[in-house]
């Protein structure tokens, strides 16, 4: 038995994360990965944090539907009633009803009385 110290990558959590979310290039990823073959203590790590990717992933992708549907659900929900169309429509018609009056009666007066 020899006193060399095992190294193990595996105890750097960002050369895990990095690892499993494929960010090495292919030369590192090669290197991990042969010493996860050989080493089992390493490869339950990897698994471990490997379903803690897939758990934050699962959370995530649930959250960010709910948000969705939430935010879906408002924009359903907005819609304008009736009374407030008929209000825009009845504003809108005494304008132009205005502007017709103006127009008709008040500006030929202004241009006689010059």
């Amino acid at each position: 038995m020899s006193d060399k110290k095992i190294s193990h990558w595996t105890s750097d959590a960002d050369l895990v994360e990095q690892f499993l979310l494929r960010r090495l290039d292919s030369k590192k990823i090669s290197e991990c990965g042969m010493h996860l073959y050989d080493c089992e203590q390493c490869r339950r790590i990897v698994e471990q944090e490997a379903e803690l990717i897939a758990g934050i992933r699962r959370f995530g992708r649930r959250e960010i539907k709910k948000s969705l549907r939430a935010r879906l659900k408002n924009e359903e929900g907005f819609s304008l009633a009736w009374t407030q169309i008929v209000s825009v429509a009845a504003a809108v018609f005494l304008i132009l009803i205005g502007a017709a009056i103006y127009k008709l009666w008040v500006e030929p007066e202004q241009e006689g009385s010059m």
